[in-house]
């Protein structure tokens, strides 16, 4: 398998998590990301997933969710401290943003 380089430290320096981008990556290649990112990340997001790798990372991680048409898979550890640190602002330019 292919090697990533996983930032596990995005969140504690920008508020940010890191995303993984998964069009391009295998189901098996994202669900080891997301198990390293587990290690220091409370969200974690993976974004341009197809219906197999959504439904292959909800096998790996049931408290996680699949968000078909957004094509992106969301695992939530610890809601409770995020909350309080700021705002989100989403952004459509029209009907082909709505995913």
């Amino acid at each position: 398998m292919k090697e990533f380089n996983v930032d596990t430290e995005r969140e504690l320096r920008t508020g940010i998590p890191e995303i993984v981008l998964g069009d391009s990556k295998s189901a098996d290649q994202i669900a080891a990301i997301i198990r390293k990112m587990t290690e220091k990340q409370t969200l974690i997001l993976a974004s341009r997933l197809d219906e197999a790798k959504g439904s292959f990372l909800l096998k790996e991680f049931p408290e996680g969710k699949y968000h078909a048409r957004a094509r992106i898979f969301s695992l939530d550890r610890g809601r409770e401290k995020m909350v309080g640190r700021g705002a989100i602002a989403v952004l459509a330019a029209g009907t082909s943003d709505i995913p």
